[in-house]
């Protein structure tokens, strides 16, 4: 009984620092990460559900600059808490923006192209449509190239 009341404790205190709410108490506290939250609503919007800004990687960078002073790569929100839909909206708008997918949609969509023009432009290779672009000397510039290695 003894140890399910310690580890119900230490759940509870470990969920408390790594709750969003707490985290984002911790990043007002710091003035440069307080800088980023005040820069957060003109760089990347209030909505978690588009993204809807003239540069989503302006909006990826600032939200990497405040997970950067996070100690976790996410954080958690206790329905019991009371604020559940303030906590939810912060992690959603900290770790699950829109702009961050949207980036991550794109750069998953360039990694294909390039993937797929490899693959094709190796098939090609491969089949023998590749043309060689230069021509070999002949056979007078040859020997002229000799004659002015050897020295003479």
């Amino acid at each position: 009984m003894r140890e399910w009341l310690v580890l119900a404790i230490a759940t509870i205190c470990s969920a408390s620092i790594n709750g969003c709410l707490h985290q984002r108490s911790r990043c007002l506290r710091d003035s440069e990460c307080r800088g980023y939250l005040s820069d957060l609503d003109n760089i990347c919007g209030a909505s978690i559900n588009n993204c809807s800004v003239e540069s989503p990687s302006e909006c990826v960078h600032l939200l990497w600059r405040i997970q950067d002073h996070f100690t976790n790569s996410t954080c958690v929100c206790q329905r019991a808490s009371g604020y559940f839909e303030e906590c939810d909206y912060f992690r959603e708008l900290i770790w699950n923006h829109p702009c961050e997918r949207r980036m991550n949609y794109a750069g998953e969509q360039r990694r294909v192209k390039e993937q797929t023009f490899s693959l094709a432009s190796t098939s090609a290779i491969v089949n023998g449509s590749h043309k060689r672009t230069t021509r070999t000397p002949l056979s007078d510039q040859i020997q002229q190239l000799k004659t002015q290695l050897s020295g003479g």
